[in-house]
């Protein structure tokens, strides 16, 4: 059986790098030449606008000698197999065009945008024949097939991994899915996203290992088309040599197509041609391509024009950039799911309902399903909508195994994903696999879902896997399950442990727990309760009168076990904060921080950067701001280095009215800092990192950056015009109210930013034409005043009263902004609003959420993202649970806010008031000191277990 041995494809990578680079480079230069020189040209542009190209030419030579690289891969590959698998047909060959000639590699004209330097293919030829023919047959000998085949993750670029989500599964995960899904009784198995066939190799080494006697039928459905040749050559090569007896097909197409499930799959792109729908599966088994929500776009390529049109003509809009197509796939993945497509008229109608607010009189199921394709998050990776893709290709009854990101068990996206699992699946087994080595090139912690195409059951058992970490180190599946099958005394030999551990996971009828996992069986209906806390998705749920009502637990929590801190939680002493009048939100987002972002310097920090001249003579006044100097008279304007900087017009008489900033000038590929004098009016203090803080409390003053706020300021330009547009009366009652012009070096510097250009995906756009900044544009009324691209509208929810930072390591502090001059928060937090706000009830509020008792919610409930991070989110704050203070004596009110109070002056390596704050909590929440000594110190335990285990991912 093909596998991809990872200890020794690195070598053969380098081995492969070494041998073809001549070649490569060659044919790179002369095509490149031919580009400049031939009718090609229309090629080459087309070529270019797909790579995203166009206007970053540095880079042409290395995109295209990647997919160089990856023809002469597929070319040297099917030298190998024709050397070895048809000697006779080989020995005849003695020539290039003899060779191409024997090589059964044709795309389809509809399918070549994936792989466009097959658009110039006969271009291709003409070059140099007998010298590519001399080099590719060199090439061909050596290496052995297997070892090419092995090193196809390492050809294909780490952009398009990313892009389109190609991460290869390790091959004792695939075979346990494999165990955990298939049984005798199995006879179609599919793989939505196969790529070169790996994880259905795995499952039929398991098979062949098991004997069932009965031959199944394999089906891979593959979107790229050269992945796809390299899946068919894997199995050509096995059936040759006669290492299974099942059937295996793959197939180049998208598994959202539409017409996947009523036509023959082979004829997806002859649109007139009407087929019977295919049969259904009975196993959906493989590993998703993970696909970040903002790179759904990447797919556009793929989808057949058909597709395309009918989505101009329903939704009125262009798909001439990323952002478009990026809204085209969404949409067309949620038409495609909709299902019932049988033409491209059908298609229309699904677009239509997917547009429109609300819907048409459906049954109770069919409207179920309806608001779960439309109603899932458009922030959710790709692996959710596959998700209900798999259902909709899966017989009553039959078996669906996907490993995935683990992001969805608890980020918001995934609510509508539990759903789904809960109302039309019976949940089988829920890993977390994030403290194994699944993938050797992408850090994405990892969960397994085996489920079974039923409605829901309440009485069904779940099992809730979590694998844990050895010496506070990940290892792979293969050993955890071995140790695990010795401990349980079951372990028998080395043959097929994916099946023996399946078989042990089957019998096992309570929870249990060793040196290696924690398992826990709860019952489906237990699986309820978090969804029944989402008003979205409570109006969505069929009547729940049968089932029990039961405390409200999180789907993380049933990877933990249960303890006495559990029983802690669930008190009648503990609010959600969803219930309090206090709101969760994210700081400003500015779109583009180089043009809206500050920063203050001192007198020395100027020196060194070379942005100020000559010398003050007394060193203690180095540490001032350039305010301070000037109104000291130690300093003068021809101490500024006059090229960097616009002087304000009577600067001397004005100088009260501006502050000196520094900026990052950014300009495509030219960076530098420059200065600029902006109106105070138009600053404000913000905090934009963590880096700026190392206090629970940081005023004002000790903040080194500003946020360019233009309120009712407009460019002179754009002052002018408004008498082009607008009547006098509209532009009189807007000045009533305080719309002016911008002063002069203001003025210049936002006209500076109009004409700096950025590089996008599709091509060079300048700052303003940015498609975030364009949305701050308003159409002006009488009561709207007019807004334009550099209009940053700041909003109560960009300030906050106690605000978190959004990406954590080992401290987790919660800040307190500054009461009596608050400044703006960046996005990279989470702020937190009190209403009704009194200083005593903020510093109780900021003294609570800085307890160990909050730290381990947001411990068990973030996402752990690579390299260890904790991402704290507003939608995680806001199902947290705080003490209740309306059970509290004035007394426990006033002692925790003096801790509160003195918490604030304290450095955030300060433990001692946390610990403080945490013995009172305690005390108030539980009946005697024992307990509270007890829980404190298994509190800390769990914390450090939890922060140790994600920081050594």
């Amino acid at each position: 059986m093909l596998s991809y041995d990872k200890s020794n494809r690195r070598a053969q990578y380098t081995k492969w790098q070494s041998t073809s680079l001549e070649v490569i480079q060659t044919i790179t230069s002369k095509l490149a030449l031919r580009f400049e020189q031939s009718n090609i040209a229309d090629i080459h542009n087309h070529w270019l606008e797909i790579n995203d190209l166009k206007y970053k030419e540095k880079d042409f030579n290395k995109k295209l000698e990647k997919s160089i690289e990856k023809l002469l891969y597929l070319f040297t590959l099917n030298i190998l197999f024709l050397k070895k698998y048809e000697a006779h047909d080989y020995k005849e060959v003695d020539n290039f065009q003899k060779l191409l000639s024997c090589i059964d590699f044709h795309l389809q004209e509809a399918q070549v945008n994936e792989f466009p330097i097959t658009m110039y293919y006969h271009e291709l030829l003409n070059i140099d024949e007998e010298q590519i023919y001399f080099s590719l047959t060199k090439i061909g000998s050596d290496f052995d097939l297997i070892e090419l085949v092995s090193i196809y993750e390492d050809v294909i670029s780490k952009r398009e991994r990313k892009d389109l989500g190609k991460f290869f599964t390790e091959h004792t995960i695939s075979k346990f899915i494999a165990a955990l899904t298939i049984t005798k009784e199995s006879k179609r198995i599919l793989d939505p996203m196969c790529g070169t066939g790996l994880f259905i190799s795995s499952t039929l080494e398991l098979l062949e290992q098991e004997d069932f006697g009965v031959k199944k039928e394999f089906v891979g459905f593959e979107i790229n088309s050269i992945t796809a040749e390299i899946a068919k050559l894997v199995f050509k090569i096995e059936q040759l040599e006669k290492k299974y007896s099942h059937e295996v097909k793959i197939l180049n197409l998208d598994a959202f197509n539409p017409f996947i499930r009523v036509r023959n799959p082979e004829d997806l792109f002859e649109l007139e041609y009407e087929q019977q729908s295919i049969e259904l599966f009975d196993v959906i088994i493989g590993n998703p391509a993970y696909i970040r929500y903002q790179n759904l776009g990447q797919l556009y390529k793929y989808i057949p024009n058909e597709f395309k049109k009918a989505y101009i003509e329903v939704f009125d809009e262009s798909l001439n950039d990323s952002k478009a197509q990026g809204q085209f796939i969404n949409a067309y993945i949620r038409a495609s799911l909709l299902g019932n497509i049988q033409n491209i008229e059908h298609f229309k109608e699904r677009l239509k309902s997917i547009k429109k607010k609300l819907v048409s009189k459906r049954n109770e199921e069919e409207l179920f399903w309806y608001n779960i394709v439309k109603g899932y998050s458009g922030l959710s990776d790709s692996t959710v909508p596959t998700w209900l893709l798999a259902y909709t290709l899966c017989n009553q009854n039959g078996q669906i195994g996907f490993i995935t990101s683990n992001s969805w068990i608890n980020r918001d996206y995934g609510a509508m994903l539990k759903l789904f699992f809960v109302q039309l699946t019976e949940l089988k087994y829920v890993m977390d696999l994030s403290n194994i080595i699944a993938f050797d090139d992408a850090q994405v912690s990892t969960s397994i879902v085996i489920t079974s195409k039923k409605k829901f059951n309440p009485k069904n058992r779940v099992k809730f896997i979590k694998f844990k970490q050895i010496n506070n180190q990940n290892h792979n599946l293969h050993f955890m399950m071995k140790s695990i099958l010795i401990g349980a005394n079951c372990y028998k030999d080395e043959q097929n442990i994916e099946r023996q551990f399946s078989n042990w996971l089957e019998t096992l009828e309570s929870d249990w727990e060793d040196s290696y996992v924690r398992i826990r069986i709860v019952e489906q209906q237990e699986l309820v309760s978090e969804l029944l806390e989402e008003n979205k998705l409570l109006k969505l749920m069929p009547a729940q009168e049968n089932i029990k009502p039961l405390v409200s637990k999180k789907w993380g929590d049933f990877f933990q076990k249960e303890s006495s801190i559990d029983t802690l939680y669930r008190s009648n002493k503990w609010i959600s904060i969803n219930n309090l009048s206090i709101n969760i939100n994210q700081g400003i987002r500015t779109g583009y921080n180089s043009f809206f972002y500050f920063k203050q310097l001192t007198y020395r920090e100027l020196k060194e950067k070379g942005l100020i001249k000559g010398n003050i003579q007394t060193e203690q006044f180095t540490h001032l701001y350039w305010e301070d100097l000037y109104r000291e008279n130690l300093i003068d304007i021809e101490g500024l280095n006059r090229q960097y900087v616009n002087i304000p017009t009577e600067y001397e008489k004005r100088y009260k009215d501006y502050i000196l900033v520094t900026y990052n000038y950014v300009d495509l590929d030219e960076k530098e800092v420059r200065l600029a004098f902006i109106q105070k009016k138009y600053l404000k203090k913000a905090v934009r990192s963590i880096k700026d803080l190392n206090h629970y409390d940081v005023t004002n003053e000790q903040l080194p950056h500003y946020i360019f706020i233009s309120g009712k300021g407009i460019l002179l330009n754009d002052y002018d015009h408004l008498a082009k547009n607008y009547t006098i009366e509209e532009i009189e009652g807007w000045k009533n109210v305080g719309l002016h012009p911008f002063d002069d070096t203001t003025n210049a510097y936002i006209e500076e930013a109009t004409k700096l250009r950025v590089q996008k995906n599709d091509g060079i756009i300048y700052v303003p034409e940015m498609p975030v900044l364009k949305t701050y544009q308003n159409k002006p009324t009488l009561e709207n005043l007019p807004t334009y691209w550099y209009t940053l509208a700041l909003q109560s929810r960009h300030i906050g009263d106690i605000f978190v930072n959004r990406i954590n390591y080992k401290e987790i502090p919660f800040v307190l902004n500054d009461m009596s001059k608050p400044y703006v928060v960046d996005a990279n937090f989470i702020t937190i609003t009190l209403e009704n706000l009194n200083e005593k009830i903020l510093h109780i509020y900021f003294a609570i959420f800085n307890s160990s008792l909050i730290r381990l919610q947001l411990e068990k409930n973030c996402t752990v993202m690579a390299g260890g991070a904790l991402k704290i989110e507003a939608t995680h704050l806001r199902r947290i649970l705080v003490p209740d203070l309306t059970i509290l004596s004035d007394k426990q009110l006033k002692i925790l806010s003096d801790l509160g109070l003195i918490l604030k002056n304290k450095k955030f390596s300060d433990k001692y008031i946390v610990g403080k704050i945490d013995r009172l909590l305690l005390e108030m929440l539980v009946d005697t000191e024992t307990d509270v000594l007890t829980l404190l110190q298994e509190i800390h335990g769990q914390i450090e277990s939890l922060k140790n285990e994600r920081l050594k991912k």
